[in-house]
């Protein structure tokens, strides 16, 4: 087990034993603990645990340390992309009734609080994609809710992981949530706590920590391909003679003080004088002769896999084309994104509402604005809806930002549809018979 969780499982062991009064203490203890085990870059080789929920066993010796794994392009890209996709859904509340039909309920508290504020401090966006980059980079994504006297939410406060402590009793099945400044435990219902993957004792693990070999090698890569190009990308050449015949050491001196002072100093780009039988070859290596660029590029797609996104999304576009934009739109979101949402949904429906309120109200993320391609995909997805009666002109209008107007909350069906029975038994709807009757009235 690493330093990390070592350290922790003994933090956590003493706050169990200690009166509260001294929360304070263990707390700044461990803060300082956490601050300087994340700084270190470990070099001893460690065996890979599954309870690890950090990025800290490096089972090689590297110069990779994994505070650095976000200077990696595809990393920095890839956590951009999905936090910055979540962070821009709109989150519905509605009420589910005996039928199971939904109404949006936007008067909700805390429908303000997911979509406008959470904190103080923080906005919607940035409240998260603060968490969706902890839970991808620190395998953990924290948030206390702050209730008023009734028990309604007034405040979600995002938390940084390294400030929290999890302690998990196996004998109660119970949670308890130990934080930096605050003086009590957090009971697991006043705390959100999201997380991808977890050890047994609810310890997020983070992408970043299955994705440490891969890391390394690509960061190895980047810093032999800035090395590479430093050094002008080649070996500049060699002296030799072409008479077969070895020089002294003098005349070996004197031909490579001749060429440095002809190319490497202020008389630069002069010609250089040799003595006889001496002659310069040159030597190139090229990026690709040398297996950087191939190396670099599958780096890339093998970062990929982990963050479970198409290479499409990080901008390499070597395989792409513009008739599978839309597919790779639709993939993203199924497959890279859809997790993350049920993540949060699934956390925030168990613990921001009453008890009394968690049977018919729930939370969604509104995913139409992913799917909506470009403007004339909009216009047929809408009315198709309307001409079928499913949303009504002013719920389309809603939907686009615009006014409400008169007579626009009636719904409407195309009157050349019939049902099958009417078809084979000769008949016609009610709404047929109307429109007939009008007919033979003028």
């Amino acid at each position: 087990m690493n330093g990390a969780f070592l350290f922790a499982d003994i933090i956590s062991t003493i706050i169990i034993k200690q009166t509260n009064n001294k929360m304070g203490i263990l707390s700044n203890l461990f803060n300082t603990e956490q601050r300087n085990v994340s700084s270190i870059t470990i070099k001893e080789e460690r065996s890979t645990s599954n309870y690890d929920g950090g990025a800290f066993n490096l089972n090689n010796y590297t110069s990779y340390n994994s505070n650095l794994s976000t200077r990696l392009s595809t990393v920095f890209a890839a956590t951009e992309i999905i936090s910055n996709a979540v962070a821009v859904l709109p989150i519905n509340i509605f009420s589910t009734d005996s039928n199971n039909y939904k109404t949006d309920l936007s008067t909700h508290p805390a429908a303000y609080l997911l979509n406008k504020q959470p904190s103080k401090n923080y906005s919607k966006f940035s409240f998260f994609k603060q968490i969706i980059e902890s839970v991808i980079l620190n395998g953990n994504g924290y948030a206390i809710i702050i209730r008023d006297k009734k028990g309604k939410p007034i405040e979600i406060k995002y938390l940084n992981p390294n400030r929290v402590v999890v302690n998990y009793d196996y004998k109660t099945d119970n949670i308890l949530y130990n934080v930096v400044g605050y003086d009590k435990p957090i009971e697991s219902i006043n705390m959100l706590h999201f997380y991808l993957h977890a050890n047994e004792f609810f310890q997020g693990i983070s992408i970043i920590s299955y994705a440490i070999n891969t890391l390394k090698s690509a960061s190895d890569s980047e810093a032999s391909a800035s090395n590479f190009f430093k050094s002008g990308g080649a070996i500049k050449g060699f002296l030799t003679t072409n008479n077969g015949i070895a020089l002294s050491k003098d005349n070996k001196e004197k031909a490579k003080a001749s060429w440095d002072q002809s190319f490497d100093s202020a008389e630069a780009g002069s010609i250089p004088i040799l003595p006889p039988n001496i002659e310069y070859k040159p030597v190139t290596i090229s990026p690709k002769d040398s297996l950087l660029l191939e190396s670099r590029k599958f780096s890339v797609i093998e970062i990929c896999r982990f963050f479970n996104i198409s290479p499409t999304k990080v901008y390499d576009l070597s395989n792409s084309s513009y008739s599978s934009l839309e597919m790779t739109q639709l993939q993203f979101l199924e497959d890279t994104i859809n997790p993350y949402l049920v993540m949060i949904t699934s956390e925030i429906n168990r613990k921001i509402f009453l008890p009394s309120e968690r049977q018919f109200l729930s939370v969604e993320f509104d995913t139409t604005s992913m799917l909506a391609t470009d403007k004339q995909a909009i216009a047929t997805y809408y009315s198709t809806l309307f001409q079928t009666g499913v949303l009504t002109i002013n719920e389309i209008r809603k939907k686009l930002n615009y006014n409400k107007i008169e007579f626009g909350d009636d719904n409407f069906l195309q009157l050349n549809i019939s049902t099958v029975k009417n078809i084979s038994e000769g008949t016609v709807t009610e709404a047929q018979n109307v429109i007939q009757q009008k007919v033979k009235d003028k």
